[in-house]
């Protein structure tokens, strides 16, 4: 038996033949190839990580234990054992394949940027603990349980998805289950386009904010739920008489769910406690279909609301939430004005003129800028109509009453506060439409964003965490760091000409899109990073990908450092790689697990001032999936020393060697001249002191110190060092 214990990783390279098996303690790892485990069990505690150049299959009988295995390399592995390990399986790059009577379903499934799980080639059904990640699923026609997850990636089936357990399984990438998926148990969230039918089984659960494109059944005791800032679309719909529709009303133009074909209605509404309701008619379902409603009934009526505020009324092609008079639902009369303590807001019901009473605050109608005078507390606000601006009046702030101050903004329209936002309290972001915070906001409990836009700063998202299922526009103007962690399935769009510094741990699956200034990823993110045209990225946390687009800058690190990528890296022309380098050898890197692919684009080398050796060599970009493509150019700062680079199968190598005049050899023979110091002088004093440093020599700590600066750096070098050199020279 192989056994490695204790901190550290070996790696074993050969076609191993023993059959002992192999042991791997708790804080150990073990690099290999698929043929370099011999052929008996594995016991993995620690770290098996799985290093593909070529197709290939385990040998091992099965892998045991509780550690992690992790397949890098563009190359298929197929696993043919039964293995029970309860450790992630994490695939960076290429495929881990079930062949056979392979399974591994006791372990969580990760699967990344150009990653795929497949289970085509197995004789049969397989199940999963978990799925995670945003690369690809391929089931062919094996059936595949899943316990709970959420996976960004494209899921691609002929059979059937089966999610089973109590836990929650969300989608949100491009799935396509041809032979339908069965909710089991806990929930299905499905946040990506969806192809195949549904059916919910007793108990079980199905949410979501998409397009399912499929027949959707419900049955007795299962449960539909809608969020409603999106409404979840369907081919097709049947609700049993006994099910559950939980739905989130958010805005009254958005149905919660919308049907394409026939619509069958039965069961009970439960009208979901965070949504935002006010006097009007809500849309639950619309049809282009047939409707059939057997008497669907409304189950519950929220808190702070009295029995009779609401009625379930079915018209052409809709089945509508209608919501009465809702005490202390307030309208903004219109237009600019001042909110203070005085009479600017209508009831409930639009007929009397009230001063403002703390709780609901509806804004429709004509929009202008109001001046907030004082603070004023409120529960919800609901921006109707595009232009509203709240701006700070005599010491005018917002204050939250509660655990939650809800902001909806529907479809279309943009909100802007632009004064403090205080509390304890959560900002819950719903609606379509965008909402800008330009205060400086000091409310603590953290900010939701249900949907649509939330654009705000820094010192504008308050201390809290941030929950993010929309966009979430950071607009930073000044430099500043953001130390909350993101989660959610949403993106993030870095604008503003200021530096944004994450130092959180991230888990949002959307993308990150780099617009203006700099962002550096000082932190952990999962998502992919695109850097358009006058963005930079920069930083040495980790990413989930990166694409540097036209215009683009990649600057690792915060002086010299790493910046690692769990993913795929891409380099696009007229892109720039600016790295910095010192006379010790060290450099800026960027670091993947993924595949390095180079389509030309600028390595623009920033020196900085050294005893240079004559020739000296970085490893710029190593990529565990390989390097394809080369940069078009390679510059630097030095005037003595020359940048070029070097490709290897895992590696950009950036050298730095002594620059060589262009017609000349050295004297007697065929070797290139080196280019005098004296090349960058100016003035006879410069002249004289450059030839003089030449004549001291390479070790020589004069001439090691002039030959790494710049053109401007050794002109006042020269000048300097103009007596201490003809000293040393004597």
């Amino acid at each position: 038996m192989v056994r490695k214990e204790g901190a550290g990783t070996i790696t074993l390279r050969g076609n191993n033949t023993y059959s002992g098996g192999t042991f791997i303690g708790e804080g150990g790892g073990i690099t290999t190839y698929s043929v370099g485990l011999g052929t008996g069990p594995v016991i993995n505690n620690g770290t098996l990580t799985f290093e593909q150049v070529f197709n290939d299959s385990l040998r091992v009988a099965s892998i045991q234990g509780t550690g992690t295995l992790v397949k890098r390399g563009t190359t298929g592995l197929g696993v043919y054992g039964v293995n029970t390990y309860t450790g992630d399986t994490i695939i960076q790059e290429g495929s881990i394949e079930l062949m056979g009577s392979g399974s591994i379903s006791s372990s969580g499934i990760h699967v990344w940027g150009l990653g795929n799980f497949t289970t085509d080639f197995a004789d049969g059904a397989r199940s999963i603990k978990s799925l995670w990640g945003t690369g690809t699923v391929l089931t062919g026609q094996n059936d595949l349980t899943i316990g709970e997850g959420s996976f960004g990636g494209n899921y691609n089936s002929d059979s059937r998805l089966i999610k089973a357990g109590d836990g929650v399984l969300t989608l949100s990438g491009t799935s396509i289950i041809r032979g339908g998926a069965v909710v089991e148990a806990g929930t299905l969230s499905l946040l990506g386009p969806t192809t195949g039918n549904l059916q919910v089984r007793p108990g079980a659960t199905l949410s979501g904010a998409s397009t399912i494109n499929g027949h959707v059944a419900v049955d007795a005791g299962a449960t539909l739920a809608g969020l409603g800032s999106t409404s979840l679309r369907m081919n097709s719909l049947t609700l049993d008489a006994a099910s559950v529709v939980d739905a989130t009303f958010r805005s009254a133009g958005v149905p919660v769910f919308s049907v394409a074909g026939n619509l069958t209605a039965g069961g009970e509404l439960r009208i979901n406690p965070a949504s935002t309701l006010s006097y009007g008619t809500f849309t639950l379902f619309d049809t282009s279909g047939t409707l059939t409603n057997n008497r669907m009934v409304l189950a519950n009526t929220p808190a702070g609301y009295q029995p009779g505020s609401f009625s379930l009324k079915t018209e052409a092609g809709k089945i509508n939430l209608v919501v009465g008079p809702v005490a202390g639902d307030q309208h903004w009369k219109g237009g600019a004005g001042t909110w203070s303590a005085g009479a600017a807001w209508l009831n409930p019901n639009s007929s009397l003129v009230v001063g403002w009473s703390g709780n609901t605050a509806i804004f429709g109608g004509s929009s202008g800028p109001i001046d907030v005078q004082g603070t004023q507390t409120f529960s919800n606000l609901r921006f109707e109509s595009n232009g509203y601006v709240l701006q700070s009046g005599s010491n005018g702030e917002l204050a939250m009453a509660g655990a939650e101050g809800g902001i909806n903004v529907s479809d279309g329209a943009t909100a802007t506060l632009d004064l403090a936002v205080t509390g304890s309290g959560k900002l819950a972001k719903s609606g379509a439409g965008t909402l800008v915070l330009s205060g400086s906001n000091s409310y603590s409990g953290g900010t939701r964003i249900e949907a649509g836009t939330l654009v705000g700063s820094v010192s504008s998202l308050g201390p809290g965490d941030i929950e993010n299922d929309g966009t979430l526009e950071v607009r930073q103007g000044t430099d500043a760091t953001l130390e909350a962690s993101i989660s959610g399935r949403g993106r993030l769009h870095k604008t503003g000409i200021g530096v944004l510094n994450l130092t959180g741990t991230s888990t949002y699956m959307g993308g990150t899109l780099v617009q203006a200034g700099r962002l550096k990823a000082n932190g952990s993110l999962v998502s992919s990073v695109t850097v358009a045209s006058g963005g930079i990225l920069g930083g040495s946390g980790q990413i989930g990908g990166l694409e540097a687009q036209f215009g683009s800058m990649i600057a690792p690190g915060n002086s010299i450092g790493t910046l690692h990528v769990n993913g795929p890296v891409s380099f696009g022309a007229g892109s720039v790689y600016e790295v910095e380098v010192d006379a010790a050898g060290n450099s800026d890197r960027i670091e993947t697990t993924g595949r390095a692919t180079i389509a030309g684009g600028t390595v623009q080398v920033l020196a900085e001032k050294g005893s240079y050796k004559p020739t000296t060599s970085y490893k710029i970009v190593t990529a565990g999936g390989g390097v394809s493509g080369k940069f078009s150019h390679v510059t630097s700062n030095l005037a003595f020393l020359t940048p070029s680079l070097d490709y290897d199968p895992n590696a950009v190598v950036l050298s730095l060697t002594r620059k060589v005049e262009e017609d000349g050899d050295d004297e007697g023979g065929d070797k290139p001249k080196p280019v005098r110091l004296s090349s960058a002088a100016q003035t006879r004093n410069q002249f004289n002191t450059a030839d003089a440093v030449e004549a001291l020599g390479n070790g020589h700590r004069v001439f090691d110190a002039v030959i790494g600066q710049s053109v401007d750096g050794a002109r006042q070098a020269f000048d300097a060092l103009s007596g201490e050199v003809h000293a040393s020279a004597a």
